[in-house]
């Protein structure tokens, strides 16, 4: 015990120390059996046993950590090994009683292991390997080839909106230039956002449906329909600021949805195909290696 005490005291804090002696002391002291017989070099001294299965210092010394209390971090070892204990007593009682399906058992795990690893390893390779530059022309081409998929369920406008902290002079500067949307009036107005002066929610290549747009500002009396006939800036005031809005066109429900509006999902679709097509080329990339090299053979 003695040993076992040293161990954890050079491999503990000091605060957390304490709370394990108790705790070791009175595992320990309920065993009569010469621990140095089944110490463990890399794991340490056993701190409980279920059958031939052991719970070693070293699996209980990530516990704590040096923020928690002696008293709590007594009770959060002694609740570990108390589970640990209840779980390896049912798994060995599940063993003894489905005897007839260990071996379904064992391919199980072994099915898991090795989907685990595979996943692992070809997770890694995705890292490495995966170009996840997707050009807009792309985007825009595999858009085109199956619009049947992008359909649109509800109207979407495509729109400005700035919101400013309360009424100020540059609003009525800012309208002026908002309804003659142009080059020069995105300068501007991309001005003002960059200075602070105003806050740019959405720009102008944002497509949002109403329900969208009505998370972002309160629009209040206006409807859908509004909107689609609305030709000039909406301006609404409400305690969070000074909205303005303008809509600089419309694609009905039913209608093949903007680039911009599902560039994110399209993109989404194109970089899990490369993954599944680079997934499918190492692997037989693997299979051939291996198949050159005789390193597995098929029994008739």
């Amino acid at each position: 015990m003695r040993k076992l005490l040293n161990l954890l005291s050079n491999s503990l804090p000091k605060q957390v120390f304490s709370c394990y002696f108790f705790i070791i002391a009175f595992t320990i002291s309920i065993s009569s059996c010469d621990n140095k017989n089944i110490e463990n070099k890399e794991k340490g001294t056993p701190v409980a046993r279920v059958y031939d299965k052991y719970l070693y210092t070293t699996d209980i010394q990530s516990l704590v950590s040096q923020s928690v209390s002696q008293r709590d971090s007594a009770k959060i070892v002694q609740h570990y090994i108390d589970n640990w204990v209840q779980e390896q007593v049912v798994v060995q009682k599940a063993r003894e009683n489905l005897g007839s399906q260990e071996a379904y058992i064992r391919r199980k795990t072994t099915d898991y292991e090795s989907s685990l690893v595979m996943y692992l390893y070809e997770r890694e390779l995705i890292e490495q390997k995966l170009d996840t530059t997707v050009e807009r022309s792309e985007m825009r081409e595999y858009l085109s080839k199956y619009q049947a998929s992008f359909l649109l369920e509800n109207t979407v406008f495509h729109l400005v909106m700035l919101q400013f902290a309360g009424k100020s002079p540059i609003i009525d500067s800012a309208k002026y230039w908002l309804n003659r949307y142009n080059e020069d009036a995105k300068v501007y107005l991309d001005g003002l956002c960059e200075e602070g002066i105003t806050t740019c929610l959405l720009q102008d290549s944002t497509w949002k449906s109403y329900d969208e747009i009505s998370e972002v500002m309160p629009l209040k009396w206006y409807k859908e329909k509004d909107l689609l006939s609305r030709k000039w800036v909406i301006e609404i005031i409400d305690k969070k600021g000074v909205f303005l809005l303008k809509i600089l066109g419309s694609r009905i429900k039913g209608k093949v949805a903007p680039l911009s509006y599902v560039e994110k999902d399209i993109r989404s679709i194109i970089l899990n195909k490369r993954k599944k097509e680079l997934i499918k080329n190492i692997r037989e990339k693997l299979y051939q290696e291996a198949l050159k090299k005789s390193e597995f053979e098929i029994y008739n």
